[in-house]
């Protein structure tokens, strides 16, 4: 009967384990698939950038990212400068998708012809590179003479803006261009005449 006794004793004991254990691994469980919800949900998003392009993501001071922050209202953006991971959490998928949207950055090179480069190098002239920079919303445009092309950085939505609106800008730069040829030659004609 002593035995009897020990046995269930035991029985007991490791039954009550058993089930703190269970509870244990529901809870834990539980939580995995929670967080796992909020993944597949788009309450979270990482995407990597380019290494270069990581101070101007985060921006002066995190002025960048805290704009983001704002306009978007997630909750927290962090910026990994060794790897160029870039981790978004914010409350639901649109508020974290508008952010990546804002924050992911791509490079782009585009060739021109030397007369056209030379042109949108003289921004202080003629404001052409700004007018550029400033309409299609990018975060860098100018001029690289040593690779004769104008070097692009801004969001996806902003470079496919600027490729539809840069043969346009090219038409117009080279109507000037002949312009200013013509002019140049007229006032030389009128010299050589005058002479």
């Amino acid at each position: 009967a002593l035995n009897a006794r020990k046995l269930v004793e035991t029985h007991f004991k490791n039954r009550l384990r058993l089930n703190n254990m269970e509870a244990r691994l529901a809870k834990s469980q539980k939580d995995l698939f929670a967080a796992q919800g909020e993944m597949a949900s788009g309450m979270m998003v990482d995407f990597v950038i380019p290494l270069d392009l990581v101070g101007l993501v985060i921006g002066k001071k995190g002025a960048r990212i805290q704009a983001v922050e704002k306009s978007t209202g997630v909750s927290s953006i962090n910026v990994d400068g060794s790897s160029g991971k870039v981790i978004v959490v914010g409350p639901d998928a649109a508020s974290v998708q508008t952010a990546r949207d804002q924050l992911e950055l791509i490079e782009e090179r585009i060739d021109l012809r030397p007369d056209v480069l030379e042109w949108l190098a003289k921004d202080y002239y003629n404001g052409t590179l700004s007018d550029i920079r400033n309409d299609c919303e990018l975060v860098v445009a100018r001029v690289d003479r040593e690779r004769a092309s104008l070097l692009v950085v801004g969001t996806v939505s902003n470079i496919r803006s600027l490729r539809a609106m840069l043969p346009t800008q090219l038409d117009y730069i080279n109507k000037l261009i002949n312009q200013r040829l013509m002019n140049l030659l007229n006032v030389f004609l009128c010299h050589s005449l005058i002479k």
